[in-house]
């Protein structure tokens, strides 16, 4: 008798660990969810990648792209075309010029006429001519 009280009790603390156990899990699981939110509704996230290397920026909302590219990726602009960006740059004697994607698409506006929206992804990258 005394053996299956025991048997019982032991069932029972089992059962008990793996409910806390599974309790556990759940909170972990909504702060990890929760660590990519843009706090403030005026700012949006968006994504960059120049010369393979990508990066999220916090940004204000509606703001355009070449205002951007001056300044948080120290873009130098001539006549409202982005010529350098990151240490990438447009070479006009060889026909080389810097060129960006908007969410995998050729733009054909200007940078300064691109409005930045939430989860845009831009892509810098040089082509020739």
């Amino acid at each position: 008798m005394k053996s299956l009280k025991k048997l019982s009790l032991l069932l029972l603390f089992a059962i008990l660990s793996m409910g806390l156990v599974a309790c556990s899990n759940i909170s972990v699981t909504k702060e990890s969810s929760t660590k990519n939110v843009v706090p403030t509704a005026n700012k949006i996230l968006v994504k960059v990648m120049i010369a393979q290397k990508s990066k999220d920026y916090t940004v204000k909302s509606e703001t355009n792209l070449l205002t951007f590219a001056k300044n948080q990726l120290a873009a130098n602009e001539a006549n409202g075309l982005i010529n350098s960006v990151a240490g990438m740059k447009s070479d006009p004697t060889n026909k080389a010029y810097l060129m960006f994607k908007l969410n995998g698409k050729v733009s054909n506006v200007g940078a300064e006429e691109v409005k930045l929206k939430e989860g845009d992804k831009i892509e810098f990258y040089i082509s020739k001519f």
